[in-house]
């Protein structure tokens, strides 16, 4: 996942050289694939004829998923990576903008062009009650969808490189949208119950 946070992914921001480094659904264009790829003494190690470990799978060398992710690579691009950057990162500008001006339960995070969020304690709730925060972030994943947002149901959004900048006002009227809704509900079922 953490491949599309740099150019040569998350690595070149690390502060020593990785042995090994598995590619996920990204190589492959979103279709099941995953890589192996590593230092060339530990990747002679799956080489044949002389091979000492097996590298195998039902997928391996899937033709569709090969030139699904030959394209998908070749779009890729530095600039294309750079693109996603910015774009998540104007999402999230626009978000916390907006939701600190309403008081907002929801705390961000971004690597890149990951945004996750989670929701605080709020003064209602016990601080170690998860089952009320696990309710509002599944409610708040069911609003986002009704209103046109794919978001993962744990609180995290990705850009793609086919979103033009213009979106990132979109996603943040969505998201306050959502929430809004949200906490209306949270709101009603406290006043019945």
């Amino acid at each position: 996942m953490t491949l599309r946070l740099g150019f040569h992914g998350y690595q070149e921001r690390l502060p020593f050289r990785p042995d090994l480094v598995l590619l996920g659904k990204i190589i492959g264009g979103g279709l099941p694939v995953g890589a192996l790829a590593g230092r060339a003494e530990l990747m002679r190690l799956f080489t044949p004829p002389a091979a000492r470990a097996t590298a195998a799978g039902t997928f391996s060398g899937n033709p569709v998923t090969m030139a699904a992710g030959l394209i998908s690579l070749q779009h890729l691009t530095e600039s294309a990576l750079l693109h996603l950057n910015e774009l998540c990162s104007r999402v999230e500008s626009g978000l916390v903008l907006e939701l600190a001006r309403r008081g907002s339960p929801l705390s961000f995070r971004r690597q890149g062009s990951l945004l996750a969020w989670s929701f605080r304690c709020g003064a209602d709730d016990a601080p170690d009650d998860l089952s009320v925060q696990r309710e509002k972030q599944r409610l708040l994943h069911l609003a986002l969808l009704n209103n046109g947002l794919i978001t993962l149901q744990r609180g995290m959004l990705c850009t793609s490189t086919v979103m033009p900048a213009s979106m990132s006002g979109s996603i943040a009227d969505i998201f306050v949208r959502s929430l809004d809704q949200v906490l209306e509900e949270c709101r009603s079922l406290r006043a019945v119950a």
